[in-house]
């Protein structure tokens, strides 16, 4: 994000097109100059496993170049998306809350945000290859 003015971009992109990520790095470094990093949020299981297999392959090419490769695999998440499949499911959020959450709550979009930044901080600077869990436990269950 450019500091001054907290402007960002989104570039929707097709991991397994190469032109599509070619293009997602050429829009940021036309806006921007440079790309200093970038965010996969995966939402379903089956996408997170592929992503953490991803993540590993990516870290261990581009480590030599040290470039750290992370992800960050979130639990619920507190939306009006999710709310309104419960409601439609016929489920209070405070009763299914604990059957997918160690904490008893869903997740805040901003704790998920504040895990991807961590990532991205000099804080995780000898971190690579890294799947971050923030999902209230879920995973050891």
């Amino acid at each position: 994000m450019k500091k001054a003015s907290n402007e960002a971009i989104a570039v929707k992109v097709d991991v397994s097109d190469s032109e599509s990520v070619q293009n997602m790095v050429n829009e940021t470094v036309k806006t921007y100059g440079r790309l200093d990093c970038a965010f996969n949020n995966p939402a379903y299981v089956s996408a997170k496993h592929g992503v953490v297999g991803l993540t590993k392959a990516a870290a261990l090419e581009n480590g030599q170049f040290e470039i750290r490769i992370n992800t960050v695999a979130p639990g619920t998440i507190d939306t009006p998306m999710l709310h309104e499949a419960l409601e439609k499911m016929g489920v209070k959020p405070e009763d299914y809350a604990p059957q997918l959450s160690l904490l008893n709550r869903f997740g805040q979009p901003r704790e998920i945000a504040h895990a991807a930044l961590w990532l991205l901080s000099d804080a995780a600077s000898y971190i690579t290859s890294t799947p971050v869990y923030a999902d209230a436990g879920y995973i050891g269950r």
